[in-house]
């Protein structure tokens, strides 16, 4: 495990020696991860949700990205639920020379059939005409490995508005490749 954490190391400095940027044109496939997991306190029970979202962001100029997202939402044993989203990412790069890390901004609207409720999970069928409407503000960073690749760390608040209003608060790590 020891080597494995110094390897990663390694690799994220020596990362940082290549320098790389959002450009026009260019296509952004990003596909990433958050965990949700809740206990109380003196329990021994937990719950957890693991969510997976899938993105290709379109780049509008240097800054500006067009990113629809398709998350799938996994409770447990239950049938996984999805959440469509169009986000608008603003990239922060510094004018007039490349990074190697790039904060975004992202704000973007939703659609979803699956809410996650810890210790209980709601799942709105879509034949039922059941769904959330989601509202989506974050901020992260692209670390660039190269021209084309670069890990993506970014947090995300989500407010649910339905049959039941609900604020979530996620942390995503993913990989985006630059076409």
């Amino acid at each position: 495990m020891k080597n494995v954490l110094k390897i990663t190391i390694i690799i994220f400095f020596l990362c940082q020696l290549v320098y790389s940027q959002t450009k026009k044109g260019a296509k952004e496939l990003s596909i990433g991860a958050s965990f949700m997991s809740r206990s109380y306190e003196n329990s021994d029970e937990s719950w957890t949700a693991f969510n997976i979202p899938i993105r290709l962001g379109f780049c509008v100029n240097n800054n500006l990205e067009i990113e629809p997202e398709l998350l799938f939402n996994k409770y447990e044993e239950e049938d996984a639920g999805l959440i469509f989203s169009v986000n608008i990412a603003y990239n922060i790069n510094s004018p007039g020379r490349s990074n190697p890390t790039v904060p975004f901004l992202l704000g973007g609207v939703g659609f979803s059939n699956t809410i996650v409720i810890l210790p209980n999970y709601a799942h709105a069928g879509i034949e039922e005409g059941k769904g959330w409407t989601i509202l989506n503000l974050g901020a992260g960073l692209k670390m660039f490995l190269s021209k084309t690749a670069a890990l993506r760390l970014e947090y995300r608040f989500q407010k649910y508005n339905g049959d039941s209003d609900l604020t979530y608060h996620n942390v995503l790590f993913g990989m985006s490749v630059f076409i």
